[in-house]
């Protein structure tokens, strides 16, 4: 009976991943397509030019990419997987509707840069041009994923590298100029939103 509902849960996470990340690699071109053709603003403030670049900061930028299809199937049971998926619905269906009703755009050059980190960093222009700022849809998924239940299973060793692991992600938002500090702020503020109304609570009967 355990198995079955093992089973069960994987499948249910399954289903959730693929939902959901179809709706990021339909949603996200569409938006980053639609703000190129439009008047988009320019939210550069002048700390953002304080910010140095580090290419190598990629790696840890690019990470969330495998963080977040394995954070479907690292949840205790089927309550839990619902409430997560719920936050990261309305994350990134929040902020998909923001990119189409303000297109945004920065104009920090981002130096050339060499190696393996300068080819991460090319292929992922090809993907994501410099639109859809704010929020940072980057950094509201952070917020969900560092809050996964998952943490507090861990040791006291296990949990400082999640944290750490997760600051390094925030920071390279930045220190790869793919954001700027007004979209880390208001990508926060929709991953707390997305927390706030989609907690994770004891189940209710029949959930």
């Amino acid at each position: 009976m355990q198995h079955h509902n093992d089973m069960k849960l994987v499948m249910l996470a399954w289903l959730h991943m693929l939902l959901l990340g179809g709706l990021f690699f339909v949603g996200y071109p569409l938006t980053n397509q639609w703000a190129s053709h439009q008047q988009a603003a320019v939210l550069t403030t002048p700390l953002d030019r304080l910010i140095p670049f580090w290419g190598w900061m990629i790696f840890p930028y690019l990470s969330i990419n495998l963080l977040y299809p394995c954070s479907f199937f690292l949840h205790p049971d089927r309550h839990s997987l619902k409430r997560f998926s719920l936050q990261l619905l309305l994350v990134q269906g929040a902020s998909l509707l923001v990119f189409w009703l303000y297109p945004t755009t920065h104009a920090l050059p981002r130096p050339s840069t060499t190696g393996f980190a300068g080819l991460l960093l090319t292929q992922l222009q090809q993907f994501d041009r410099p639109y859809n700022m704010l929020p940072s849809l980057h950094v509201a998924v952070l917020a969900v994923l560092w809050h996964h239940p998952l943490r507090q299973q861990l040791p006291w060793g296990g949990r400082l590298v999640w944290h750490t692991v997760a600051l390094l992600i925030l920071c390279s938002t930045l220190l790869t100029r793919q954001h700027q500090l007004l979209d880390v702020l208001a990508g926060l503020a929709v991953g707390g939103l997305g927390l706030a109304l989609f907690p994770y609570r004891p189940p209710v009967r029949g959930e």
